[in-house]
């Protein structure tokens, strides 16, 4: 899905202790990044994508994992439909539109591939969001250690609650803003197991 594209300069935050980029010239937020591609510090970013030529961060997590998503059904949907259009087909009817069935198998091929390829990627976004974290904060440089990212876990419902808001009915929509909070500030596991754990 793309490049972290992160300074790497930062520990993550989970000590929610202040932070500054050397960059920007300004305190740098818990869990926000700089981002070198997009030259400028993102709230809660999880990676720099390619795709959509932006980073992923706290206000558009939602839609980029509903595009993901999105995208997994219409690649599914297109690699089914093609597929049944050309399976019943006679031989006179084959032999008739042979020369476009490179075309066709190709079709076929990409899109269950590509389909196939973005339920992983889906897979892995909606893990991240079951444990409130991001790729930033699991791999690369600014990984957390378990200890600093169970600070921000806050029971399944409610990290998936931060993401995608609190109405279960709108949470594949896209119309709908899903995150809560500012991105400048995060509510913490209180427990006191975290708590006597916490950096």
């Amino acid at each position: 899905g793309g490049s972290a594209g992160s300074g790497g300069a930062d520990s993550g935050g989970a000590s929610g202790g202040a932070r500054f980029c050397e960059t920007c010239q300004c305190e740098k937020p818990e869990r926000a990044h700089h981002c070198r591609v997009c030259n400028r510090c993102v709230l809660k970013m999880d990676h720099h994508c390619p795709w959509i030529n932006n980073c992923v961060g706290h206000y558009n997590q939602k839609y980029f994992i509903l595009f993901i998503w999105y995208t997994v059904l219409l690649g599914l949907y297109n690699c089914a439909t093609v597929s049944l259009w050309a399976y019943p087909m006679t031989d006179a009817q084959q032999q008739a539109i042979m020369q476009d069935w490179t075309i066709v198998f190709t079709n076929i091929i990409v899109s269950g591939i590509f389909g196939v390829f973005q339920i992983a990627f889906g897979v892995h976004h909606i893990a991240l969001v079951r444990q409130n974290a991001t790729t930033i904060e699991t791999i690369g440089k600014g990984r957390l250690r378990k200890r600093q990212l169970a600070v921000f876990d806050l029971g399944v419902r409610g990290n998936i609650e931060q993401v995608f808001g609190t109405n279960a009915s709108t949470w594949a929509l896209p119309c709908v803003q899903g995150c809560q909070g500012d991105g400048y500030t995060w509510p913490h596991n209180s427990s006191p197991s975290v708590t006597e754990t916490r950096p």
